[in-house]
């Protein structure tokens, strides 16, 4: 087990390569996981605490990143798994990409049949119309309960793309 110092807000920390974390008195700090199951631990001191993903600090401490990748990818899937040999950098399309090849890319699905879409396709078209007809994008944002970035996303075919514009 190979065991490395870090600073994390304001105070030390030793790191090791099978995702522990220990203060510097040696005992080790409690982790959580996330809802998706991601292991973090907080640290800092004097009421300035952080939380922190126990696979990225492992990551930035046992795992080399030549090509300066921005994400870290869980080899065999598991989320809980923080050991430095089960991680490996890569950009966010690799990470989809791994995580389709597992089966575990789970598609939020297209206008309404996204669990997160706040408005119908009928009440795009309408709101699509609305600006073709004037309306700014602070009033399509009132009269249609979103942002103005959303009503402007929308209208400009920026967003719901797969349904047709108005003729």
């Amino acid at each position: 087990m190979r065991v490395v110092e870090v600073e994390l807000g304001g105070r030390k920390y030793r790191v090791s390569d099978t995702g522990k974390v220990y203060s510097m008195l040696g005992f080790e700090l409690k982790q959580e996981r996330t809802s998706k199951g991601y292991l973090y631990f907080t640290a800092g001191k004097d009421g300035q605490r952080t939380r922190y993903r126990t696979h990225r600090i492992v990551a930035k401490c046992f795992v080399p990143n030549p090509h300066n990748y921005p994400e870290v990818d869980h080899i065999d899937g598991n989320p809980s798994n923080a050991s430095a040999d089960n991680l490996r950098w890569c950009t966010h399309k690799q990470n989809v990409e791994f995580s389709r090849q597992r089966g575990m890319y789970k598609s939020n699905g297209v206008g309404e049949n996204n669990p997160h879409a706040t408005m119908t396709e009928a009440q795009v078209i309408c709101l699509r119309k609305d600006y073709e007809n004037g309306l700014n994008f602070t009033e399509l944002a009132e009269r249609y309960g979103c942002t103005r970035k959303c009503a402007y996303l929308i209208a400009t075919n920026r967003t719901w793309k797969h349904v047709p514009q108005c003729t």
